[in-house]
């Protein structure tokens, strides 16, 4: 597992006991075609917008031939900080042409997109494949 927060990977130690390690998803320590699937959920909506494509691209990179790409965003027009309590996290939504665009781009091909509502949150959940 991956994550940039020191704090969620503390957390992720304590709850799994997995091997994680601190790092970005723009530049992945990873080996180029090494990856069978990659599962990014509620974290690349963290990145502006325009930072999207190169995090898109490190995946595509780093997948192998015929590897899947799962994203699990937030569904809207917003993409700009949000405030809570004190905390400042940047939230970038995506409308399914977006999302579907970014990865054309890369050279990955769209298996299947849904859309779940959870309270007042509508998730837009992404398959890509790498080609074969």
């Amino acid at each position: 597992g991956l994550d940039l927060s020191v704090g969620m990977l503390s957390e992720a130690r304590r709850l799994t006991g997995a091997s994680l390690i601190q790092a970005d998803m723009r530049s992945l320590p990873v080996r180029s075609s090494t990856m069978a699937a990659i599962w990014c959920c509620a974290a690349l909506l963290h990145l502006p917008k325009r930072e999207a494509p190169t995090a898109i691209s490190e995946f595509q990179r780093v997948l192998r031939p015929g590897g899947l790409l799962f994203l699990g965003v937030q569904q809207g027009i917003h993409d700009a900080p949000r405030y809570s309590q004190s905390v400042v996290r940047h939230f970038a939504d995506y409308l399914p042409h977006e999302m579907e665009d970014h990865l054309r781009r890369v050279g990955l091909t769209l298996v299947d997109q849904s859309t779940t509502v959870t309270g007042s949150v509508s998730w837009l959940q992404t398959v890509a494949r790498k080609a074969a």
